[in-house]
């Protein structure tokens, strides 16, 4: 990834600030970085919650539309 000097908190390697295993998101009009719902804690990610039991753990109710399997 390459880092634009306009983005709050940039370095050479990386954002400074944030919340540990948070992935950030860029908000409205791709300007300042802020927490998403994803986390992402090295073995496991979760949306919608920080303790992930399972590769992929989703906190509420999920819809899939469209695809073969």
């Amino acid at each position: 990834a390459v880092w634009s000097s306009t983005i709050s908190g940039a370095t050479a390697t990386g954002i400074t600030g944030g919340t540990q295993n948070y992935i950030p998101k860029f908000g409205t009009g791709g300007t300042g970085l802020y927490l998403s719902q994803f986390f992402d804690n090295g073995t496991n990610v979760g949306i919608g919650t920080a303790i992930p039991g399972a590769k992929l753990e989703v906190a509420g109710q999920i819809k899939i539309t469209g695809g073969a399997p």
